[in-house]
């Protein structure tokens, strides 16, 4: 739900592939045990849905639904899925131009006249992410538990953003924003005279056959509903509180589960729901390529469609490749805003079109004298734009990404030997190249397939 994190990880192993030798195994087989690994080392408790021209490859539950029932995951489990909501809101405003009820080129100041600089901000602004107006969720979070976890107004949400200035000019520049996705709910709203969430279900989830999605999950009396976990391992647990849905509302409020997703999948591949016409519009990538309601990118050499989502408790992965017509959904209830499946995805992405993996191992790790790891504090460039921060905070090790469009967030490093560290986070690996007086020269990154990149200190 926050802003979407573009993982360091991303840039080292989005053109990399994992390493496994190969083996006589169905590739149900291998993607059961990828998985299967990914949970054993807690980068993924949930349900995963991976299909290849209409066949299922694997539909299963990896881990705990709910601790305190003692329940299990299942192809049943119903996950919140935070900003996918915003590839639903994006079809039913293209469903709406369809229907000439507006256009995407229409000016903000049709539906708010008030809403400042609304003559200058269009509908296609809200929608790629363009617009910059204040992301509300950097003012109402989780931490106002007195504010989130109660139904609010759509005014309210409104009035938090509303009066916060512009932080770009319109259309210069891509800046992921719940503010935008919030807006076109209440422009649905307004244009429809219904309810945002009965519109959607209208539209998409009936047609569909999306009987297990919605959008109230705090009030959801189900069985299979899941319990989000900020922290769930074998030695802690931390549950979420659940925000009311009115809070997160047309920008990530929805829940739904992997076989109502695929139903959803099949819909994008069919070119249900909208025209040709349409759907083309969509997936049209505009800036940091964000279409509409969608992120238009390849992997391997293969052009995808993809949208993620990250509550606090839930992290969900939605990506299909439309010329192989494959579909991977992973839904997990453990995380926060800083953990990401793609990660996952790019190994399962790996299996299905028969390239080298490896799977999810954890190593252990070693306890470093801190005077050593002090050799390691500096800043790291692999070119002008990326650098990288290391630094020493009680005895720990930590690395950061300084571009702000990488948006790595603060991670700790652990050894393997003296200068050799990993992340938790991804299959990575740092190697810090020292001297002969044991100065840091470089670090030397490596992904699942071995060496990667150079970063030369320059501080």
């Amino acid at each position: 739900m926050k802003k979407v994190l573009f993982f360091l990880f991303w840039l080292l192993i989005s053109l990399k592939s994992f390493e496994q030798s190969g083996t006589d195994e169905s590739i149900s087989q291998k993607l059961d045990e990828y998985i299967s690994s990914a949970n054993a080392v807690n980068k993924f408790n949930g349900t995963a849905l991976i299909a290849e021209k209409g066949e299922i490859l694997l539909e299963k539950g990896y881990g705990s639904k709910n601790v305190l029932t003692h329940s299990i995951h299942d192809t049943n489990s119903v996950f919140q899925i935070g900003s996918i909501t915003k590839s639903f809101t994006a079809v039913v405003i293209l469903r709406l131009q369809e229907e000439g009820k507006l256009s995407v080129y229409d000016r903000l100041n049709k539906f708010f006249p008030d809403f400042p600089n609304a003559d200058k901000i269009t509908i296609l602004n809200l929608l790629t992410h363009t617009s910059g107006i204040h992301d509300y969720t950097d003012i109402i979070s989780e931490e106002d538990s007195a504010i989130v976890c109660y139904p609010v107004t759509r005014e309210r949400v409104l009035d938090a953003f509303k009066d916060k200035g512009q932080i770009f000019k319109p259309g210069k520049k891509f800046e992921y924003n719940n503010s935008g996705y919030f807006l076109l709910g209440m422009i649905i709203e307004k244009v429809t005279g219904g309810q945002y969430e009965a519109v959607v279900r209208k539209m998409i989830f009936d047609p569909l056959g999306m009987t297990n999605s919605g959008f109230d999950y705090k009030n959801l009396k189900d069985s299979n509903k899941a319990q989000g976990y900020i922290v769930l391992n074998k030695d802690s647990m931390r549950t979420n509180q659940t925000v009311d849905s009115t809070v997160y509302f047309s920008a990530g409020a929805m829940y739904s589960t992997v076989g109502d997703l695929y139903r959803w999948s099949k819909a994008i591949a069919n070119h249900q729901l909208l025209s040709d016409s349409s759907w083309q519009e969509a997936f049209i990538p505009y800036k940091d390529k964000y279409g509409l309601g969608f992120f238009i990118d390849s992997l391997f050499g293969k052009r995808f469609v993809r949208h993620s989502g990250g509550l606090l408790g839930f992290t969900s992965e939605f990506l299909f490749y439309p010329k192989e017509d494959v579909t991977i959904i992973l839904l997990n209830n453990v995380g926060d805003y800083g953990n990401s499946l793609f990660p996952a995805a790019t190994g399962v992405s790996s299996i299905v079109f028969g390239l080298p993996y490896r799977n999810w191992k954890q190593p252990a790790g070693i306890k470093i004298n801190p005077e050593i790891l002090r050799r390691y504090v500096g800043l790291y460039a692999l070119n002008t734009e990326h650098k990288l921060k290391v630094s020493l905070e009680n005895g720990k090790l930590f690395i950061l990404d300084t571009n702000p469009k990488d948006m790595l967030p603060k991670v700790q490093l652990y050894a393997e030997t003296e200068n050799t560290f990993y992340m938790k986070e991804a299959q990575l690996r740092f190697e810090f190249i020292l001297d002969a007086d044991n100065n840091s020269l470089k670090i030397v990154t490596y992904n699942s397939s071995g060496k990667d990149a150079a970063w030369i200190r320059v501080k």
